[in-house]
Parts: structure tokens; sequence; C-alpha cells
């Protein structure tokens, strides 16, 4: 069904095809495209952002240099109770990229290693192996991860 109707901000007359005058009716701005539109809002000073989302402006929190979320402020934080592709990530974040074998071999492929195999958010509990080396390694993983 084609309803003719005037455009709220420019007042120039345009049709648009609906399936029913009723839901047509219930809004009561109509515009002929979203600029119109957009340019309406701002002459109303309305502005797009909710609630919450004004909050969470005002706070700070859509600022790129702000870390408000980094580490335990994460809502999603588990500590140590962390997975295990998740613990070798953070423990990536914190020491880079390994990029030696403590044992001294050569190797193009590196990794974090777990010494004592309690898997804890543990710095010093970490260590460098080539891949032979992370195969023979005799630290048993964790019975959470199995």
């Amino acid at each position: 069904m084609l309803i003719k109707f005037n455009c709220n901000f420019c007042n120039i007359e345009n049709e648009r095809e609906v399936r029913s005058k009723s839901s047509f009716n219930r809004t009561k701005n109509h515009y002929c495209n979203n600029t119109c539109q957009n340019k309406n809002d701002k002459k109303r000073g309305v502005d797009k952002l909710c609630k919450a989302h004004k909050i969470l402006k005002e706070k700070g929190h859509y600022k790129r240099d702000n870390n408000y979320l980094i580490g335990s402020n994460n809502p999603a934080w588990k500590g140590d109770g962390v997975g295990y592709s998740g613990l070798h990530a953070w423990i990536r974040s914190k020491l880079g990229k390994a990029k030696k074998c403590i044992n001294g071999h050569k190797s193009t492929i590196y990794f974090w290693a777990n010494v004592s195999g309690n898997y804890h958010r543990d710095i010093l509990d970490w260590h460098e192996l080539c891949n032979s080396c992370n195969q023979l390694d005799k630290v048993p993983v964790n019975k959470r991860f199995k």
C-alpha cells in the first residue's frame, strides 16, 4: 500500500510503500530520508545516546587511553580459575613472546612452559622452552585442564 506524507523537516511530499496504514500512523515523525531526520534531531537538540551510554561517557569509558578494563577490573576476570589457553595468553601479554630455550637449543618455535604444573598467575612459575624440550618436560598438565 502506498501512503503519501509530508516530511517533518523539509515539508516535501513523499510516498512510501507500507504494509498497513496503522503501522505507519503509529509513528508521529516521518522523514523523506535519514539526512532530514538527523538535521531535525540536531535542531531539536536530541542526543542519540541512551542514559546508560551517557553515564559511561561521563566516566570516561569511551577514551582509548583508559585502562579501566585491564586485569582484575574486567568483569570477565577469572583470577586463578582461568583456562589453559587463557593463562598462556596472559603470560604472553606479561612476558612477551618466548624467544629462546633455557636449555640453549636452537629452534624456530618457542613456548612459555609452566614449571610447577600448578598453573597459577605467577610470572616466576614460567620458563621458555623450545618445542622438543616442551615435549620432554615432565611437568604434568593440571587435572583441571583435562
